[in-house]
Parts: structure tokens; C-alpha cells; sequence
């Protein structure tokens, strides 16, 4: 027999999550969640996690023939009068009654396999968990980027104190250097008075020729 269509069936196609922002599996999750803290639609996907039971009448045992028309002849009007019967999301119980036309567990291997998982989401917590989320992620990336900017920072301060080190070097160099040259300067304008007077750099008095 062919395979029973999902669960989310019965669903509107404007509440779907895009099947690249779920949490169908931990790689999707991670994209969805990036996504939510870029700020990327998030409002979107919040409201999808927000799916809940609408305040009208509700009959899964009328939905049911609707529902298999639908599946025995491709009829999309039958498929929206079985909608109509389960307005919204669906619970667990109504699964169940369908459960002979849905795969109400959606995958097979996964943890609901033994019985029927909802299609509802929860009002208030997904607003919540979702503004905490990006409220600590965005904390978390300003501590990122304000350590990498303190780094940079004192890895300029370190060139920097590097760079007038070398400058006090030379200057001190310099100024060795020209007092140096003072010395020696004066140096040979003593000696050149002492050999005018008749006497030599050491102070002896030279001997008569």
C-alpha cells in the first residue's frame, strides 16, 4: 500500500515551517535558531511555533471520509472540508482518530512512533524561549567581539610602546654621539693650545734642542 501522508496535512500551508527553518533534525535547528538571532523573519517562525486549537467546533470522525476522498481522488476541495472540521492545529486524540489515514507519528523511526504526536504549538512559550535565546546570543556575541577588539588594541599599544623604545634608543644614541663629538672637539682645541704655549697634551715641558 502506498505510504499514509504526514500528519501536517490537515494543516494550512501558510502555518508550515519552511522545511529550511525546523527543527526536524539538529542541522536544521542550528540554521533555524541562526536565523532567529540574525533577526531574519523570526517573527515568522515564532508564530508557526505558536500554532494553537482555535475556539470552534471540532469533529475528527466527520473529517475522516472528507479526508479519504481526498487521498482516493486527489480532490483539494475535500481536502479543505476536512479542514474545515479541524480548524488550526490538531491534538494528539484527533491524530489518533485518523491514525488509519495519517501518519499520525510522523517518522516512523523517530520518538513518536508508537503513538500520535500533535501538530500544536505552544502560545506562550515560544515567544519567551525565543527572546531569551536572542537576548543571550546577542550578549554573547558583543562579549566575542569585544574581546577580539581588546586584543587588537593591545596588540597596537604593544607595537606602539616597541616603536618609541626604539625612538628613546636612538635619540639616547644620538645624544651620546654629540656630546661625543664635544668632547672631542674640545679635546683638540686643548691640545692645539697647549702645543701654542709649548707643552704637550700630557703637561711636560718639552726638552731644550
Amino acid at each position: 500500500p502506498p505510504p499514509s501522508p504526514p500528519r501536517c496535512l490537515l494543516v494550512q500551508e501558510r502555518d508550515h515551517l519552511h522545511r529550511h527553518a525546523a527543527f526536524s533534525n539538529f542541522g536544521f535547528a542550528l540554521v533555524t535558531l541562526f536565523r532567529v538571532q540574525t533577526l531574519d523573519l523570526w517573527q515568522v517562525v515564532v508564530n508557526h511555533l505558536r500554532l494553537d486549537i482555535p475556539w470552534l467546533p471540532r469533529d475528527p470522525s466527520a473529517a475522516l471520509p472528507h479526508l479519504r476522498e481526498f487521498l482516493d481522488t486527489g480532490d483539494v476541495a475535500a481536502l479543505n472540508r476536512a479542514r474545515a472540521f479541524l480548524p488550526g492545529c490538531q491534538t494528539a486524540n484527533e491524530l489518533s482518530v485518523l491514525s488509519d489515514v495519517l501518519q499520525c507519528g510522523g517518522d516512523p523511526d523517530g520518538p513518536f512512533a508508537a503513538g500520535c504526536a500533535g501538530t500544536c504549538g505552544s502560545f506562550i512559550a515560544p515567544p519567551l524561549i525565543m527572546c531569551f535565546f536572542v537576548a543571550f546570543a546577542s550578549i554573547v556575541l558583543l562579549n566575542l567581539a569585544l574581546a577580539v577588539l581588546m586584543q587588537q588594541l593591545q596588540a597596537a599599544n604593544v607595537v606602539t610602546y616597541k616603536r618609541r623604545k626604539a625612538k628613546v634608543s636612538l635619540a639616547v644614541l644620538m645624544n651620546v654621539n654629540l656630546a661625543t663629538n664635544i668632547w672631542l672637539t674640545k679635546a683638540a682645541g686643548l691640545l692645539r693650545q697647549q702645543e701654542e704655549e709649548g707643552e704637550d697634551g700630557l703637561g711636560i715641558v718639552p726638552h731644550p734642542e
